[in-house]
């Protein structure tokens, strides 16, 4: 059974059954491929739990329960390359790490109630997601804060959901950063401080899962949210029909179609 289940951009699937390693099924071909535990083979994984698979391009970002990371191609079946940082400095300790990339090449690594950073530019890591956004220029008020959810558009603008301390909006290379808080005051504002999940969509538009306000949108050409209430959202996928598909804390699956309005 699969502790774990990841659908890449391209709809092919990757299962993680802890003792026996991550399974890469092409949809297209039909087949499938095991990067196994502990063998003495190229394509062997560091360790018996996996604990994340995210989007790296055209592969997927591995996070290893003692704080490895790989990054895997299935289509070639070989592991790119390998990262025993955060193992060597933590000495291998068992945590639920969870590695997350954003658009220009950075990795957010989030455990222990923390965030660090490895930025690609600078080929070296933080000890805090606001010790790296400073480093880049960024002169927001921000303490030190854990990153829940990492997106990035089509103009590489890339946008961090953090626990309890808003939106963050980094475009990297103009040097601009914005943050986006929670106001009771003013119903188009940020629905929650909590953002628990992220998608952009084919328009470039930003939709987002709040804690406890639902979902909320917000186009290309505005800072403005718009709030649906369906709940503690966690999870955002679109279907092909433009329904937009949510996982909850609280409600379980709830769909919304923006053009009808209809919440399911």
């Amino acid at each position: 059974v699969p502790d774990k289940v990841f659908i890449d951009a391209e709809k092919n699937m990757w299962l993680a059954v802890n003792g026996r390693g991550l399974y890469f099924y092409n949809v297209k071909r039909g087949r499938a491929f095991l990067f196994p535990r502990h063998r003495r083979v190229p394509t062997a994984l560091d360790s018996d739990v996996i604990t994340h698979i995210s989007p790296y391009g055209r592969q997927v970002l591995v996070s290893l329960n003692d704080g490895r990371l790989a990054c895997l191609d299935g289509y070639s079946h070989r592991i790119v390359w390998r990262n025993g940082e955060i193992f060597r400095r933590n000495g291998g300790a068992k945590k639920d790490y969870k590695a997350q990339v954003d658009g220009m090449g950075n990795i957010w690594y989030t455990f222990s109630g923390k965030t660090i950073c490895r930025s690609r530019r600078q080929h070296r890591w933080f000890d805090s997601a606001s010790e790296f956004l400073r480093s880049e220029g960024c002169r927001l008020p921000l303490t030190d804060f854990v990153v829940k959810a990492i997106a990035s558009d089509r103009k590489n603008v890339v946008w961090i959901a953090t626990d309890h301390h808003g939106l963050v909006q980094a475009d990297f290379g103009n040097r601009v950063f914005t943050s986006y808080q929670f106001d009771p005051l003013d119903a188009l504002s940020l629905p929650d401080n909590t953002i628990q999940s992220l998608y952009v969509d084919n328009q470039n538009a930003l939709w987002l899962g709040g804690y406890k306000n639902g979902l909320a949108y917000c186009s290309p050409t505005a800072s403005k949210f718009s709030t649906v209430p369906l709940g503690d959202v966690c999870t955002i996928a679109e279907g092909r029909d433009g329904t937009y598909w949510c996982g909850t804390n609280d409600q379980g699956i709830v769909t919304y179609h923006p053009a009808t309005g209809v919440v399911r």
